[in-house]
């Protein structure tokens, strides 16, 4: 979703409804491939994300949870919306989604429980981390099982313990351990830093508690 089409989305979510969809799914963008060109210019800002978040938790509260699921993509820390919005509503199911998500530790599984190989056989965390300095190797000369099991490779070590180290308004943040610190994709973009925060991220961490 970007500035462009986010007028659209409540109508998209009624149309995946009368169409019997099981789930809906908000790809946030990520500067990534053509989407790193256009990125500042399209990219979402706190307000309009807001709102899309609210439209998302309202459409979730009308819509039997049997028929459609609601979830969005490449930005962990949106979970912290819902868990607001249970605790302005006085939600009786506030408790048990505050446990269900840190059982999840809900960080961005990329690199940990994701993995994308692309036509030529690369192998990266995600789909979004294109990179040389995402690129973890190639299953035409190394199979992906001794890929993936090498704890030693500098990627996929960063990937699997990013949560000691990623720090800044992270490392204060209450909702840390159920977001993860965000899209790792995003913040080396904007910083050059693999461990800083992720610039999509508007939740404030000096009211931030579980």
């Amino acid at each position: 979703m970007t500035r462009e089409n986010f007028g659209e989305l409540e109508d998209l979510i009624d149309l995946a409804r009368s169409l019997g969809a099981s789930r809906f799914c908000l790809y946030w963008l990520v500067p990534s491939g053509r989407g790193s060109d256009s990125y500042s210019r399209i990219q979402l800002g706190r307000e309009e994300v807001t709102e899309a978040l609210s439209l998302l938790y309202r459409k979730a509260q009308e819509t039997d949870p049997g028929t459609m699921e609601f979830l969005t993509v490449e930005s962990p820390q949106d979970c912290v919306h819902p868990i607001q919005s249970m605790e302005r509503d006085g939600s009786p199911d506030l408790a048990d989604a505050r446990n269900l998500l840190k059982s999840l530790k809900g960080e961005c599984s990329a690199g940990d429980r994701a993995a994308n190989v692309d036509p030529l056989g690369n192998v990266s965390p995600c789909q979004f981390s294109h990179s040389l300095d995402f690129f973890i190797g190639n299953i035409r000369k190394r199979p992906f099982s001794a890929l993936w099991t090498d704890s030693a490779h500098p990627v996929l070590a960063r990937f699997r313990e990013k949560p000691v180290h990623i720090g800044r308004k992270c490392g204060k943040c209450g909702y840390f351990e159920i977001c993860g610190g965000g899209c790792r994709v995003r913040a080396y973009a904007k910083a050059g830093n693999f461990f800083s925060e992720d610039p999509f991220c508007f939740v404030d961490p000096d009211n931030s508690s579980l």
